[in-house]
């Protein structure tokens, strides 16, 4: 017979030895409770961050508007393709040579069949300017004739002209920006995804949409309507303020009944437009019709295009 060592009987040794490899595993693996725990403080850590949440939603959407805006964009049939031409067609092609410096340049729209000088906003990306408005030594309040063709000079005020506009916006999708400037020198802006001016023929009709900004959306209202002047009535009033917007309100614009922007107004120093006559450099959204901004800047470029 095998004779054991003094000590504990076997089974009692062997439970012994089952209750520490227990407890060791216990300390060394989570249990399920402690899972659920873990679990749950993830989840209730994400509820007390929305901050991170909402950011994730913001990218998500910005990317999806930004993949609707190109598949749009491309379902756009061009008027005036590019064919063969070689020259520069707007300033954001200087820009994307590397040209950097504010100037005047000379550009060539596709279909134009002949150059034009413009003002480039090459700081700011590449931007062509079709209208200023600074200091009130330029007259706004003009006919159908001098809108076509331009006036004023492209250092200070000027109205690039509105077949120059045309061929411009119908060569390549563009978007526009507007940057406004108050008497106080507070500065907003309102831009918009898709700009396009017809030609004379459909009285230079206007669309526009997608706006972003923190000037108020003061064009959508515009969409879809024929630009007017003092000589030319293309507005949709009939007995209203004499029948003509662009009279009564002593500007040129993409009039309808009449308008939630003025930006071709008269100039008013310190903004004071006299009572009851709203015919300023008016933009409703931000700072109603019966006061005048300062200064203007309308500039278009590519939809897509982008800063260096």
């Amino acid at each position: 017979m095998k004779l054991l060592k003094k000590g504990l009987p076997t089974n009692q040794t062997s439970t012994q030895h089952k209750k520490a490899d227990n407890i060791k595993s216990q300390k060394l693996s989570p249990t399920k409770d402690s899972k659920i725990t873990n679990q749950e403080k993830k989840q209730d850590d994400k509820a007390l961050d929305p901050a991170k949440q909402n950011k994730k939603e913001v990218k998500e959407t910005t990317k999806q508007h930004k993949n609707h805006k190109e598949n749009t964009l491309k379902e756009i049939k061009l008027r005036y393709p590019k064919k063969d031409q070689t020259e520069p067609k707007d300033c954001y092609d200087y820009y994307m040579q590397g040209y950097k410096r504010n100037s005047i340049y000379k550009i060539k729209p596709y279909g134009f069949g002949k150059s034009i000088q413009v003002y480039c906003d090459m700081k700011d990306g590449g931007w062509t300017l079709i209208q200023k408005r600074s200091d009130g030594t330029t007259k706004f309040f003009r006919e159908w004739s001098e809108y076509k063709n331009g006036f004023g000079g492209l250092y200070g005020e000027h109205w690039l002209g509105n077949d120059y506009i045309h061929y411009l916006t119908n060569q390549d999708n563009y978007k526009l920006r507007i940057e406004l400037t108050n008497w106080e020198k507070t500065k907003k802006f309102a831009e918009y995804d898709v700009f396009r001016v017809d030609d004379e023929k459909e009285g230079y009709k206007l669309t526009i949409s997608g706006y972003t900004g923190d000037a108020g959306d003061g064009m959508a209202k515009h969409n879809g309507h024929k630009f007017s002047t003092k000589d030319v009535d293309n507005d949709k009033v009939v007995k209203e303020f004499g029948g003509s917007c662009a009279n009564r309100f002593s500007g040129a614009w993409w009039y309808y009944k009449c308008y939630m922007s003025n930006l071709n107004g008269l100039y008013y120093r310190n903004g004071q437009i006299p009572p009851k006559m709203f015919d300023g450099i008016t933009w409703k959204p931000w700072t109603g019709p019966n006061y005048s901004l300062r200064s203007v800047e309308m500039k278009i470029r590519p939809s897509l295009a982008k800063d260096k």
